[in-house]
């Protein structure tokens, strides 16, 4: 007896357990039901706003396309009243003036053909201007009906529609020929060089015959080097009692190059050119392999020769009565220089120094009495005369 109640109380603890977790498993199904019914809720009433602007977007196209065909009808109603008759008969016009011209121009090659002289040049002449004058004129009225200017296009014509006013168009003005810019006259070739391939360049392959011909015209400049020797011979003068040898033509004296060779040198270094660069110069762009101290040589051959001018210049420069002066940097071989200018009315001397002081207008304005114009540098308050 006691062993069977012990078993009913075990059965009964079993029960009880098995209850509870039943009880968390309804606890557990609820509140998923609860989840789901909030989220049908929702989604009914998301179904029902939708449902709601469907009928108000059906009800706005219907009334879009309502407008959209009351819009059409205004617009056909506009161009009718707007002349639209009248631009139909123009058309018919048109295409009249267009056969009657065809008929005459047929007419009158005919008679070219047969050796007569043409008697309708007139005719046609005064259809083509009535069919340009009526072509004006209807493109005039669909401007005037559509809202736009004549003759518009792409944005242009898009922009003066929207603003429903005419927009002046750029250019030349209307009807006036085109302005074309003038070919560039090109001289006639001396000589004409035919240039082909044999191989393609890209694979190797052989090419086949000439399909075209591209000219290309380019301008040379030959620069020819020749080499003179001039044989002087030198004579006696009696009343002198001593010889003469003539001077070697177009050259200085006893330089080995001609005077433009000697120039070229000469403008390369007062452009601040060194010895090494120009001598440079002469071999890449004359062929002409010179030495430095030859280079050198050119450059005081030409200042011996042009001292006496320079002196007379600043004698002439020195009795004028203004004189304007004024300095700026300069570089020589890479270093640091300045350049001085003097000008007055009949005469310019100009000199390179190491320095800025002083020293150089005292020495090239020595005995000077006029007006000095200067940006008032403090070196040239030594100088003689006034200053401004």
């Amino acid at each position: 007896m006691i062993a069977k109640l012990r078993r009913d109380a075990k059965g009964n603890a079993k029960m009880k357990k098995d209850g509870a977790k039943m009880k968390k498993e309804i606890a557990r199904l609820a509140k998923q039901l609860s989840s789901r019914d909030a989220a049908a809720a929702k989604q009914g009433s998301v179904i029902a706003k939708l449902r709601r602007d469907s009928k108000g977007d059906a009800e706005g196209n219907a009334k879009m396309k309502k407008d959209g065909a009351k819009m059409k009808k205004e617009i056909a109603k506009l161009k009718k009243d707007a002349g639209g008759s009248e631009i139909g008969r123009l058309n018919e016009e048109i295409e009249k003036r267009r056969k009657e011209i065809g008929r005459l121009m047929g007419q009158a090659c005919g008679k070219a053909r047969g050796g007569s002289p043409c008697p309708c040049g007139e005719d046609v002449k005064r259809l083509g201007e009535e069919l340009a004058q009526a072509r004006k004129t209807n493109s005039a009225l669909s401007a005037r009906n559509l809202g736009i200017r004549p003759n518009a296009r792409g944005k242009e014509g898009a922009a003066a529609a929207k603003k429903g006013a005419a927009a002046k168009k750029g250019g030349g003005k209307e009807g006036a020929a085109p302005r074309r810019r003038a070919p560039r006259a090109r001289a006639e070739p001396d000589r004409i060089v035919r240039v082909e391939e044999d191989e393609c360049a890209i694979c190797g392959s052989e090419l086949s015959g000439p399909v075209g011909m591209c000219p290309h015209t380019v301008e040379k400049r030959r620069i020819v080097s020749e080499i003179v020797r001039y044989d002087k011979f030198i004579k006696y003068c009696s009343p002198c009692k001593t010889t003469r040898t003539p001077a070697t033509p177009g050259a200085l004296p006893g330089s080995g190059f001609d005077i433009p060779i000697t120039m070229m040198a000469v403008c390369l270094r007062m452009t601040g050119m060194s010895h090494r660069n120009i001598r440079l110069a002469f071999r890449t762009t004359l062929g002409l392999d010179i030495a430095l101290g030859t280079i050198v040589k050119m450059v005081n051959r030409v200042a011996a020769a042009f001292w006496p001018l320079y002196v007379g210049m600043l004698k002439e420069l020195r009795k004028a009565s203004l004189i304007s002066a004024d300095e700026t940097p300069w570089r020589v071989d890479g270093r640091s220089a300045w350049l001085w200018a003097f000008v007055s009315g009949t005469a310019a001397a100009y000199a390179i120094r190491d320095t800025r002081g002083a020293s150089v207008p005292e020495a090239m304005l020595e005995g000077f009495g006029g007006i000095l114009s200067s940006d008032s540098l403090g070196s040239y308050n030594s100088s003689g005369g006034s200053h401004q």
